[in-house]
């Protein structure tokens, strides 16, 4: 018996080591089952950021009789942080609709922007944060900024902070017949900074309608930002780059601009993300055989289509026949692309998706089997709006319906 004591230790430390984290599968360690959720009586999460100390930042809407801004952080383990606004979560009503789509965090404070709907018209805001959680009131007096272009219709999407503290947004105006790209600069106390665009605002027009900025990267010398604008009476992906001033860098592509289109039908980019070389990654939908499959266009750093990926530049994933949309995409630091969104689940309902791509545009199969990885928790509607690649694990966000009620959540996977 003494004999077989340490076989039996040893073969009871074996059976007790956790599985190997397979890429793709949920971070049990998180929350206990890879997920958390918050604003469990209606929101959806937009967006996601993690600041210095590992902690998760989640903004979106809440969803009911008024749609209001919903921030929630959670400790790096996945429960909810108790210094944030004191129970994890911010809500702040403007007094009417509200949107929020994009988050980050800047020297601990966190910064959210949206757009404020009234009866007749939309503008857009930008929120500011304390790291408790509490309207910062060095932010433009009372935490909060409204924008005027002076259109009617005025959407934030996507915000940014450079590295002198400057608050950067992109989103679009329209005056209910045209659209426009546009953008933003505040300053850190909250007022326009009129260095760029000489008023703190830049407008620019890629087609005659239908465009919008959706997503911006700062690179140390140039402003990158990813949306859709119209080619052909239909949109399509766009990029452009801009200068610190706010005007093209005429090098890239033609006079700063490339408008790529995927598929026939309608495109539309989401997501962009720069490899470590410097060449931009955009994420969206392509509407291809009357299906909208997942989008990916990867270019050169002048704006060239780049051949080295997908052949053409261009790489396609089908699901179903269903309208199947990529949200986000976020890079991995060896070079592999993750991506995320919806697509229409076995089950019949949407699923939240996220796939990953080599670096040549291939499916990589060491991610969940076949590169693909599904998420139904509740057996209703899901879908990712965001996706983070932070220490070596997958962040993703969106919203998840659980006996008819939607509500944010957000995943960790191992990579």
């Amino acid at each position: 018996m003494r004999r077989l004591l340490p076989l039996i230790v040893l073969l009871l430390v074996v059976l007790a080591r956790p599985a190997a984290a397979s890429p793709g599968g949920l971070d049990r360690s998180f929350s206990g089952n890879g997920f958390q959720t918050a604003f469990v009586s209606g929101g959806s999460a937009r967006a996601v950021a993690v600041d210095a100390q590992g902690r998760i930042l989640l903004a979106g809407s809440t969803i009911g009789a008024n749609a209001d801004i919903a921030v929630a952080r959670l400790l790096p383990g996945g429960a909810l942080d108790g210094n944030f606004s004191g129970d994890g979560r911010f809500r702040l009503d403007l007094g009417v609709d509200e949107e929020v789509f994009d988050v980050t965090v800047a020297a601990g404070k966190v910064i959210v922007v949206g757009e404020r709907h009234g009866p007749t018209d939309t503008k857009w805001f930008v929120i500011r944060l304390r790291p408790d959680g509490r309207l910062d009131k060095t932010f433009a007096g009372d935490g909060r900024v409204i924008t005027d272009f002076g259109r009617r219709f005025e959407h934030a999407r996507t915000v940014k902070v450079q590295s002198n503290g400057k608050i950067l947004v992109g989103g679009s105006v329209s005056n209910g017949t045209s659209e426009s790209w546009a953008f933003a600069r505040y300053l850190d106390g909250g007022g326009l900074d009129h260095s760029f665009g000489g008023d703190g605002l830049v407008t620019m027009s890629l087609s005659m309608s239908n465009e919008e900025v959706q997503t911006l990267v700062i690179q140390p010398t140039a402003i990158v930002a990813g949306g859709y604008a119209e080619q052909n009476y239909l949109p399509t992906f766009a990029i452009a780059k801009l200068r610190f001033d706010g005007g093209r860098v005429l090098s890239f592509a033609n006079r700063g601009v490339r408008l790529v289109n995927l598929a026939p039908g309608a495109d539309s980019a989401y997501g962009l993300a720069l490899q470590d070389d410097g060449k931009p990654v955009l994420a969206g939908y392509a509407s291809n055989d009357g299906r909208a499959d997942w989008g990916l266009v990867r270019l050169k750093t002048g704006g060239a289509l780049d051949g080295t990926f997908g052949g053409d530049g261009i790489v396609m994933t089908g699901f179903t026949p269903s309208y199947d949309l990529a949200a986000a995409v976020s890079m991995q630091s060896n070079g592999r692309i993750v991506v995320a969104g919806r697509v229409h689940g076995p089950g019949g309902s949407d699923d939240l998706a996220v796939v990953r791509y080599l670096p040549d545009g291939r499916l990589d199969f060491s991610f969940s089997g076949n590169g693909k990885a599904l998420f139904d928790p509740y057996g209703g509607n899901d879908g990712a709006r965001d996706v983070l690649v932070r220490a070596g694990k997958i962040l993703l966000a969106g919203e998840a319906t659980r006996g008819l009620v939607q509500r944010m959540i957000v995943y960790r996977l191992f990579t």
